[in-house]
């Protein structure tokens, strides 16, 4: 294992191939018999491949482990399974509630660990603001100029959230249909700046600039005393972002023989009685 500069706690440190999505994730994605599918501008195509790099040392692997993965990750939406983080969300009543959406105060609710989300959440964005995770070019995945040091600051425990950064977490009712996880992107907002991800059964975004902040106070888990959680199906609108992303990207053979495969199978599937 290389010796570099650990990009979280900036000491010259043995690195270890960190994952850019957390490893236990890729568990989720796998419809039985089949790999998971990889989306990016350029190609979609099942693999068992994972997006690695050498970018932390042991400690700070650890310490997004502890603060944030360990909690989380079990508790994502799977393939025709439960989704136990928002069983756990909605064993308290909303304290809003309107038939298209619903918020629950995770500050009210001793089962489901706030801090744990907030640090998966930025953790995430955070690794994405400091490595391109790609073969193909130098740039970061994202650019959160000054905000991605007060990022790096708070997963150490060493600074609050700065006060342009809102954090809205939204949990998609079961049954989850869209089992997939999307890369940390820019979104197009146009009066600030939003970055979006998704991993099964929660759909993250992050606002950066006072505006985003002041508009997103009421709904940021964060800032809000509350830390209300959403739980509304967004997943046309995640479906959308993926067709954007990968609207010219090249579809690879094995790719098509699987969708054509996964259809034959739906339909031959005899009914339940």
């Amino acid at each position: 294992m290389p010796k570099r500069i650990c990009k979280l706690c900036l000491q010259h440190r043995e690195l270890r191939r960190s994952h850019f999505m957390p490893r236990a994730i890729y568990g989720n994605l796998r419809a039985p018999g089949y790999e998971p599918v990889q989306l990016t501008s350029k190609v979609v195509r099942p693999t068992s491949l994972q997006t690695a790099e050498y970018l932390l040392c042991h400690d700070c692997e650890q310490l997004l482990n502890k603060k944030g993965e360990r909690w989380v990750l079990p508790r994502l939406a799977r393939y025709n399974a439960s989704f136990p983080l928002y069983d756990l969300l909605t064993k308290r009543p909303p304290v809003f509630d309107d038939g298209y959406l619903a918020v629950y105060a995770t500050a009210e609710n001793p089962d489901v660990d706030r801090e744990s989300l907030i640090n998966f959440a930025i953790g995430l964005f955070w690794k994405a603001s400091v490595h391109s995770w790609s073969g193909e070019r130098q740039e970061a995945r994202i650019d959160l100029g000054d905000v991605g040091e007060n990022l790096r600051r708070f997963l150490l425990g060493q600074a609050a959230l700065a006060e342009n950064v809102a954090l809205v977490l939204i949990v998609v009712p079961p049954p989850v249909s869209l089992i997939a996880t999307t890369d940390p992107i820019r979104g197009s907002n146009a009066d600030f700046a939003n970055y979006h991800s998704y991993v099964p059964g929660l759909f993250m975004n992050l606002c950066v600039g006072a505006d985003g902040r002041e508009r997103m106070k009421g709904t940021c888990i964060v800032s809000n005393p509350l830390g209300p959680v959403t739980v509304q199906d967004v997943t046309p609108d995640i479906r959308a972002l993926l067709h954007s992303v990968g609207a010219g990207a090249y579809k690879t053979k094995k790719l098509i023989e699987t969708q054509a495969e996964i259809v034959e199978k739906q339909l031959h599937k005899k009914p339940q009685s």
